[in-house]
């Protein structure tokens, strides 16, 4: 199980940045049928404009159970918790047509 410091993965870097990152990380997770521990010490915030290259294309290209079965928690504050819950649960993958 690999282990990330999502601080060190946001900082110095714009939010889409950083989300493509994590969707490597969580990507090649999927794809060993590995997981990633996600530790949230020290991130004050997940911006849509973070969640949307990361979780959004995971769910997209994986389904919200890949991305489930993959990632694990730990410091995660009640804050992070609801904000990733409503995410996921509002999510609604593009379809590429406006």
């Amino acid at each position: 199980m690999e282990m990330v410091l999502l601080a060190d993965i946001l900082k110095d870097r714009a939010f889409p940045d950083s989300g493509n990152i994590l969707y490597d990380l969580l990507s090649n997770a999927i794809l060993k049928k590995e997981q990633v521990c996600i530790d949230m010490k020290g991130v004050v915030t997940l911006p849509t404009l973070f969640l949307n290259p990361s979780l959004g294309r995971i769910i997209e290209n994986y389904g919200l159970d890949k991305l489930k079965e993959c990632m694990i928690f730990r410091n995660i504050t009640k804050g992070h918790a609801e904000k990733i819950i409503k995410y996921t649960e509002k999510f609604i993958p593009f379809s590429g047509q406006l």
